[in-house]
């Protein structure tokens, strides 16, 4: 009987989630192909964490820091992965956890929206459906990035509802869960300076218990004190711009590409910016104070998000992945802030008002403009979550994208000796070779920084070999003449084979292929549309 209670209490929750389900379903198994490269990355770590339990070291990054140091990707996620693996097929196991997160952070958004008694938090659900496309792709990937979205939600509503317990276990397992648990601290600091800004109170609790939790998730950690190292290749150490240049979310996004992408919500989180702060600035200039605390603890949220959805809007005019948080933040904020103005505009009888100063028609009554809104609003979303869907739709690809680098792993994985290193010229083929074929090593994978960590050299050693050239250094005037290829990849990587792919966009491998063609030390042993491997002869094994 109370777990029926709790199911007609929480319907409308669930109620989005199936509908959420539901509709990328018809997206996600619309092909067969598993849409993202490091889609097939957390699958296959859920694999072998499976069958062989907790790995501290990790081989097929042979020319890594993560070879012998290995720390869990997003731990606490590719472990939730694990039951989706027993479904029969990877693929269809890393589809369905897709829509599983995907569709569980859309009920926590709408959870959040409830919990701050927004009387339409259903349109705004609906308005989340039709704001990015280019999120929506993101959140529809078998990648933990839905997942940090819940952390941060669950982090939202712990801050509101003043629950320092909810705030500590969340801060711990985000830290387990995904690599942008600093922002919990962000989140937390930024609500505490407000509450003390506006109320003149200081929650020291709030501020432990986020901190708490996250230093205690670093020290308690399956993979300590590895984590440390980790953390501080990528929060701590510098590396040159190149090393992000292939990693296209880790590009800027220009307002212009955002409103392609997403024109109502930016359109909407401008205007509420700036009425935001021109009401804000006029507080100042009289210096208004709130009388009662209801409409202290509005500002307070009211800013809160403002400053939130702001910080990361200029993230995602800086790096392009930031659009992930932007978005379901940026819409909260937008609905808050229109329901308190609608609330004042409407309800208390200033709309009417106007219209008798004006002397307007009755058409202009506040009951019909806000029937009119509400029509034009339904033709405007409709459209674009329609428009969003078919974005997603196309970005999802086929199963032919995916053909060429599968044959290719098959082929090694039945050809050459286990544990023989293939030298990956483009380090981003890394996720899909690794989940056809675990047979192999590969060098690099995931981020340039895992080898630029280990050494700077080798770093440098495998960027220009892309191009056919020798050198060790981010700056080469010319090629070190005392080497070649061939002694890089015997020497520097222990190869056996090399894998230069062929139809990567923006790359050039021509006078690579060249160099080998010339070199009777490599034999070319297989090809297709995709790829060519070629074999690194007279190396031991």
């Amino acid at each position: 009987m109370n777990s029926l209670n709790i199911i007609r209490k929480n319907k409308n929750v669930l109620f989005v989630f199936l509908l959420t389900f539901l509709l990328f379903s018809l997206i996600q198994f619309s092909t067969t192909n598993l849409a993202g490269n490091d889609s097939h990355l957390y699958i296959k770590l859920a694999e072998l964490t499976r069958d062989n339990g907790l790995m501290r070291e990790f081989p097929w990054l042979n020319a890594t820091v993560m070879k012998e140091n290995f720390t869990g990707l997003h731990f606490l996620y590719y472990v939730l992965l694990i039951p989706f693996t027993f479904l029969g097929n990877l693929v269809f196991g890393a589809k369905i956890a897709s829509l599983f997160f995907l569709s569980l952070m859309t009920a926590v958004f709408y959870m959040v929206l409830k919990n701050l008694k927004l009387k339409y938090s259903f349109f705004w659900f609906l308005f989340l459906l039709a704001s990015s496309g280019y999120f929506f792709f993101r959140m529809n990937l078998a990648r933990p990035l839905s997942f940090s979205v819940i952390f941060l939600l669950f982090i939202f509503y712990a801050l509101i509802k003043k629950n320092n317990l909810l705030l500590f276990i969340i801060s711990f397992l985000y830290v387990w869960a995904h690599g942008s648990f600093p922002l919990a601290i962000f989140l937390t600091l930024t609500f505490v300076a407000l509450n003390y800004i506006y109320s003149k109170k200081i929650y020291y609790k709030t501020i432990l218990a986020s901190l708490g939790g996250t230093i205690s998730a670093v020290l308690i950690n399956p993979f300590f004190p590895n984590n440390i190292n980790y953390f501080s290749i990528y929060y701590l150490n510098s590396t040159p711009y190149q090393l992000t240049a292939q990693i296209m979310e880790w590009q800027p996004m220009n307002i212009y590409q955002i409103f392609y992408d997403a024109p109502i919500l930016l359109i909407s989180f401008l205007i509420l910016s700036a009425v935001f702060c021109v009401k804000f600035i006029l507080r100042i200039i009289n210096n208004e104070k709130f009388k009662n605390a209801e409409k202290t603890e509005n500002e307070i949220i009211t800013s809160f998000l403002f400053i939130v959805s702001v910080a990361f809007f200029v993230g995602t005019l800086l790096q392009g992945r930031f659009i992930d948080y932007w978005v379901p933040f940026g819409i909260i904020f937008i609905a808050f802030y229109v329901e308190l103005l609608y609330f004042k505009f409407f309800k208390n009888g200033s709309f009417d008002n106007l219209k008798n100063k004006l002397k307007l028609p009755n058409f202009f009554s506040s009951e019909n403009m806000k029937l009119y809104g509400i029509s034009i609003l339904a033709v405007i979303i409709a459209f674009s979550i329609w428009s969003k869907a078919n974005f997603v739709l196309s970005m999802m690809g086929t199963d032919e994208s995916n053909k060429n680098i599968r044959e290719t792993s098959l082929w090694l994985k039945e050809n050459t000796p286990e544990k023989s290193i293939v030298f990956n010229v483009n380090w981003g083929d890394f996720s899909k070779m690794f989940f056809y074929n675990t047979h192999n090593y590969y060098v690099l994978g995931l981020d340039g920084k895992f080898m630029y960590n280990l050494s700077s050299e080798k770093y440098w050693f495998y960027t220009h070999l892309g191009d056919g050239v020798i050198c060790n250094k981010e700056e080469c005037e010319e090629d070190n003449n005392n080497l070649s290829i061939y002694d890089v990849l015997k020497n520097e990587f222990n190869a056996n084979y090399i894998f230069v792919p062929l139809m990567r966009e923006g790359f050039d491998y021509t006078s690579l292929i060249n160099i080998l063609n010339s070199d009777s030390r490599f034999e070319k042993v297989y090809e297709n549309e995709g790829g060519e491997v070629w074999k690194v002869k007279n190396l031991s094994f």
